[in-house]
């Protein structure tokens, strides 16, 4: 969990307390303060791009006057023009986030939803959460006569929004989305303890709205406990078990980390790792002793142990039934990419004679459902596949229960342009690669 939403959550930490030195800086106009604030800057900027908007907030703040806050400003300036220097360099541009989803484009309501439900969580919550804002704040501008600074308030949505614009694109609809959403929903926290400020009666509904967010969460919370649990059983297995064990990912997902893994087992312990299967027919090669022996993580004791014999065989039978059933099923596919130094650019466009679930399956990286054509920028993410020779197949997936598929492929993102095509019927047999 850490490693997927740790560096949002102290980035978050280090841009409170840059707010915090800076109002002291402005305030009691000392540099040394300033320069402190510039430093935890530098930090939040450094831990995600997220926060290097904050700099705005600062140069409107309503504290003291802007020539002030100018004055002390310089330092930020620094950091923030020494960040910028160094993402370009590092990125061979500005990078971010901003692509469709291999799934395809994603509907405006559909992101929308994915976005409250990040926010606020599921259910009724979200309306609760919402209308008592927006009547206080009602309340407060209209009855009790209380001015807001208005360009201010514009400014925080700028910058609490700006940054997650790109995100629109793929949306908010997986559980570790919610970790774009810290700065906002500090924002909202702390709306609410200035309305407290305000008026002594907003404490208990503000309360309620705590506990509220603390149930509605709980979905969210418990997919990514889910996630990591996964993550966290697989990679342990792949450094504590004995030589010559074999893994069986879930959904032949996150294969780099673990590959990963294995590597720093060798580094650091001089160990051989276990090995992991990449494909469906890695497993059916195997035979059933050995594959009666293969470990996978099993929800019922959150651990990772033997699938038995039975479990092998009924697998192995069903999907080879599936592949036979599909054996008739056409396929044309095009893949395509294009490569601009760090940032490649996967073009794909695939055709079939039945529809179905299409899932991209890349032997290094992982497995992707998908649509029938579109492309994605990569190699800007760490976690993305670096490999000279990618290995990737594509299955289609019929609701009747047939599965067609293609043979592995090659392709090599690190030539200018690099292409492969395929058409025919559905490949029964094809042999694992080692």
């Amino acid at each position: 969990q850490m490693l997927m939403t740790g560096h949002y959550a102290y980035g978050l930490l280090f841009t409170i307390l840059t707010l915090y030195f800076f109002v002291r800086a402005v305030r009691e106009q000392k540099l040394a303060f300033s320069i402190l604030a510039a430093s935890f800057y530098a930090l939040a900027c450094l831990c995600k791009e997220l926060y290097v908007p904050i700099i705005m907030v600062l140069l409107f703040l309503p504290e003291n006057h802007w020539r002030i806050r100018l004055h002390y400003l310089w330092p930020f300036f620094i950091v923030a023009l020494a960040y910028s220097v160094f993402r370009i360099w590092v990125l061979q541009g500005i990078g971010g986030y901003d692509n469709s989803p291999i799934t395809g484009v994603i509907a405006a309501v559909d992101v929308a939803r994915g976005f409250v439900t990040n926010l606020f969580g599921s259910g009724w919550s979200w309306r609760f959460i919402i209308g008592y804002l927006c009547i206080s704040f009602a309340i407060t501008i209209l009855v009790q006569k209380k001015t807001i600074n208005f360009p201010f308030l514009i400014i925080i949505l700028i910058v609490l929004f700006v940054p997650i614009a790109s995100m629109m694109k793929v949306g908010f609809n997986d559980a570790v989305s919610a970790r774009l959403l810290f700065l906002i929903s500090w924002g909202i926290a702390v709306s609410s303890a200035w309305l407290v400020s305000l008026n002594r009666w907003h404490a208990p509904l503000v309360f309620i709205i705590a506990i509220v967010l603390a149930f509605s969460q709980q979905k969210t919370i418990n997919e990514v406990i889910g996630i990591a649990k996964v993550m966290e059983q697989q990679n342990h297995f792949m450094i504590a078990a004995d030589q010559g064990s074999t893994l069986l990912p879930i959904d032949y997902n996150y294969l780099h980390y673990l590959e990963m893994i294995g590597k720093a087992s060798i580094i650091l312990a001089s160990n051989n790792p276990p090995i992991f299967l990449r494909d469906e027919e890695s497993l059916t090669m195997l035979g059933e002793e050995i594959g009666a022996e293969v470990h996978q993580f099993d929800s019922q004791c959150q651990c990772i142990m033997p699938i038995g014999k039975k479990y092998y065989l009924d697998r192995v039978n069903n999907f080879r039934s599936q592949i036979r059933a599909g054996s008739e099923e056409f396929l044309n596919i095009h893949f395509e990419i294009q490569d601009h130094g760090l940032k490649k650019i996967f073009f794909w466009k695939i055709s079939s004679s039945s529809e179905g679930i299409l899932k991209l399956y890349i032997r290094e990286y992982g497995m992707f459902e998908m649509s029938s054509q579109g492309n994605h920028v990569f190699g800007l993410d760490t976690t993305g596949p670096k490999q000279n020779l990618l290995h990737l197949y594509v299955h289609l997936e019929s609701n009747k229960g047939w599965i067609a598929r293609t043979p592995i492929l090659t392709i090599n993102p690190n030539t200018t342009t690099n292409q492969v095509s395929w058409n025919g019927k559905s490949v029964i047999d094809w042999k694992a690669i080692d």
